[in-house]
């Protein structure tokens, strides 16, 4: 019985979203929209070329950068709060749900 060729790396993925806006609600994209060397981190990696991206890409960077995108004033009052009682529960209380 022949062998059947093997599927790609990105055959064998599930569909995901690798770059742009999330569909539901993206709070940061548009500071995204409006620098290019931004976007040019935002771009997606295609699966066979991520070993050597991941090993030029400056990731120190790109979380500072992730964090300014997403730590706005838009983005804590869209933030779920919680009663003193309940946030003692959250293991991680820096990290919170959005409403």
């Amino acid at each position: 019985m022949p062998k059947k060729a093997p599927k790609s790396p990105a055959a064998l993925l599930p569909y995901v979203l690798i770059e742009g806006p999330e569909p539901s609600q993206d709070l940061s994209y548009k500071w995204v929209q409006r620098n290019a060397k931004v976007q040019l981190i935002e771009q997606g990696i295609a699966i066979e070329d991520f070993d050597l991206q991941s090993k030029l890409r400056d990731l120190d960077t790109e979380y500072r950068l992730l964090r300014k995108l997403t730590e706005t004033k838009e983005h804590i009052s869209n933030q779920e709060t919680f009663e003193k009682a309940a946030a003692k529960l959250n293991r991680y209380s820096d990290l919170k749900p959005c409403k």
